[in-house]
């Protein structure tokens, strides 16, 4: 037994040390990856990563026990470390669904951010317009450099996009003059902007959340630890996290002369009061920086809640003033509120004619004309492209709504001046009216947008008040837009002839072409019906250039038969086919396959669309003769040829 309890005893002892060893764990190996990205993240003169993101680490390294492994790379080179699991964290990233598939991301935000445009200094660039053809610079695989190339595209302004591995890359190119301007992140640009031939604009590219990112490999406890110590950071106001900001993010240099001076002065003329000195400064400083975050927060939730081209609210504040709306009408059943879904007639024709900076100085124009004789509680929004809406809050009638629809159908009437251009604009307006029992907001806008196109239904340039009859009308709509998609693909169409007559001679001159649709449930189809259908879905392209092929085909089968090379045949076009840059190029290539001359076909229009668009068409059929052909055009009164029975 004495050997036994020797043995159980040394085995006591040994679990003892094993137990009481556990604890102490070896310190855990964290490996960072750093990259140039002044004042947030960089390597000062004695190769030392320093900056917010570093001070922010190393806090959080002190409290958890790790020891910190910094890798130096450039920014895309960092990225394909971190997916590769060649270290562990990252700062300084954003999360977009893309780097979410990637990588791991902790949950608390870490520092907000945004960018801007900044101009080289003898560049005329003011706003997003006028990048159109430069030059501009942006971080390789950055969200700057996707938040940009998508809004120039949504805008279809054309610039050519120059990629760098720095934002001090970025700047030096525009010394150079290799590019006009480049998207650069706030606290970039305000440190380091006055050291070079650059200026900041209005532009706001993004604006980020930024965290760390870890790869699939990281411990996720790593970022649970981070978020739990970056929301005690937060919480204290004195800790580094703030210290850091004041000192990296939100130090202008000249400001801090400027500050220095003022202390320096006070303390030769008032030595005595020096302590109070000390505690003004210190006030200023705190309400500086207070001012700096505010407006910070003012500036993202401004770009976050208003249109970028015409400074409207954007569809985002629409919703949250619809959502208030309902509230309110909630405590007050018999309040009313009003919304006009305004869109403007024929936009495209002037985009395609002039333009997208002649259009979007004409969205400029409409947004101030709409917001004329508007109550301060009333809210103008531009949705997009050519859409606009109407919030009028506290209304008690129909009228007041419609009031206002009339006298924007007033002021948009008047021409428009742009680049010495005068340019006419209508719109179609769709008015809808909230209550206690019809007050959702994405069903509000819904309905407005029916009634709108209910107006465009019923001659456009006018308004309409949503009826619920309208639901149908539009189911109806667009069952027939999809019967006309299908008819038109198989070319069931059918086109008529009707003869021209000469009064002097009683001799046939040639004929005009007229479009038919003989539904197979409907039956019979109104031209005009089928003419807007077109218009509306973009078919009306597809749909002349069909007539004019078929239509040269038959007048080439006529003039062989009747063996007469002067009859013609007459076709209808929309401006959106004649102001078309290959439009007359499909012409001729129709008039060689049919080996017919240019006098063989005459192009008509309507008179009230060359009144409404007299410049735009003028411009456009001076492309038209300028290719040689006979008799272009002939203006057509009332409706269309291909409208008419």
């Amino acid at each position: 037994m004495n050997g036994i309890h020797r043995w159980l005893f040394r085995l006591s002892i040994i679990i003892q040390l094993l137990w009481g060893s556990a604890p102490v764990t070896a310190t855990q190996v964290v490996r960072i990856g750093v990259y140039e990205n002044q004042p947030k993240i960089f390597l000062n003169d004695q190769n030392r990563p320093v900056g917010f993101w570093i001070d922010v680490i190393e806090a959080i390294a002190a409290a958890e026990n790790w020891q910190i492994e910094y890798h130096l790379c450039e920014w895309q080179a960092c990225l394909q470390k971190l997916e590769a699991g060649k270290i562990d964290l990252m700062p300084d990233v954003a999360v977009n669904p893309e780097r979410a598939k990637k990588f791991q991301f902790n949950q608390e935000v870490v520092l907000n951010s945004w960018s801007i445009i900044y101009a080289a200094n003898n560049a005329n660039i003011n706003s997003i317009i006028d990048l159109e053809g430069k030059r501009i610079v942006v971080l390789k695989n950055s969200v700057q450099e996707k938040n940009l190339i998508k809004r120039l595209a949504e805008l279809k302004i054309k610039a050519e996009i120059i990629q760098v591995n720095s934002f001090s890359e970025l700047f030096k190119k525009i010394d150079a003059g290799e590019a006009d301007a480049g998207a650069v992140n706030y606290f970039f640009g305000n440190r380091f902007s006055h050291q070079h031939r650059v200026r900041p604009t209005n532009m706001v590219v993004d604006t980020s959340q930024l965290f760390f990112a870890a790869s699939r490999q990281t411990n996720p406890a790593i970022l649970r630890n981070i978020d739990e110590q970056v929301n005690l950071l937060k919480a204290d106001t004195d800790s580094i996290y703030y210290e850091s900001q004041k000192r990296w993010l939100f130090n202008n240099p000249l400001l801090t002369i400027q500050n220095l001076r003022a202390i320096i002065h006070r303390l030769i003329i008032i030595f005595i009061i020096v302590t109070v000195a000390i505690v003004i400064i210190w006030n200023y400083r705190l309400q500086k920086e207070i001012k700096l975050r505010k407006a910070s927060q003012n500036q993202l939730s401004y770009q976050a809640l208003h249109d970028t081209l015409t400074g409207l609210a954007n569809r985002a504040l629409l919703l949250q003033r619809l959502e208030f709306a309902g509230h309110q009408i909630k405590n007050n059943p018999k309040s009313r509120f009003a919304l006009l879904f305004i869109d403007l007639d024929h936009f495209k024709l002037i985009n395609d004619s002039w333009g997208h900076s002649v259009g979007d100085a004409l969205l400029i124009k409409i947004a101030e004309k709409l917001q004329i004789n508007l109550r301060e509680t009333d809210l103008a929004v531009r949705l997009g492209g050519d859409e606009f809406v109407i919030f009028l809050e506290s209304i008690t009638e129909i009228k007041q709504a419609i009031d206002v629809a009339e006298r924007i159908l007033t002021h948009l009437r008047l021409p428009v001046q742009i680049q010495a251009k005068e340019l006419f604009i209508k719109a179609s307006i769709g008015i809808v009216i909230g209550s206690i029992h019809y007050y959702e907001p994405e069903r509000l806008i819904r309905d407005a947008d029916i009634a709108m196109y209910q107006a465009k239904n019923n001659g456009r340039n006018q308004y309409a008040v949503f009826d619920p009859s309208m639901h149908q009308t539009i189911l109806e709509r667009l069952s027939l837009e999809h019967d006309f998609r299908k008819t038109l693909e198989q070319e069931t169409l059918e086109l008529y002839y009707q003869p021209i007559i000469s009064l002097v001679n009683d001799r046939l001159q040639g004929f005009e072409a007229l479009i038919r649709w003989q539904h197979p449930e409907k039956g019979y189809i109104n031209p005009e019906q089928l003419i807007a259908i077109a218009e509306e879905t973009g078919l009306i392209i597809s749909l002349g250039q069909w007539i004019m092929q078929q239509a040269c085909q038959q007048i080439a089968q006529w003039r062989e038969i009747t063996n007469d090379d002067k009859i013609y045949v007459s076709v209808n076009l929309s401006p959106n086919q004649i102001c078309r840059p290959l439009f007359v190029e499909e012409i001729e290539n129709i008039l060689q396959t049919t080996k017919l001359d240019g006098d063989a076909l005459v192009l008509e229009i309507t008179e009230g669309v060359l009144i409404q668009h007299l410049e735009i068409v003028a411009e456009c059929l001076k492309k038209i003769k300028s290719h040689g052909m006979k008799n272009p055009i002939a203006a057509s009164c009332g409706v269309s040829r291909m409208e008419t029975t």
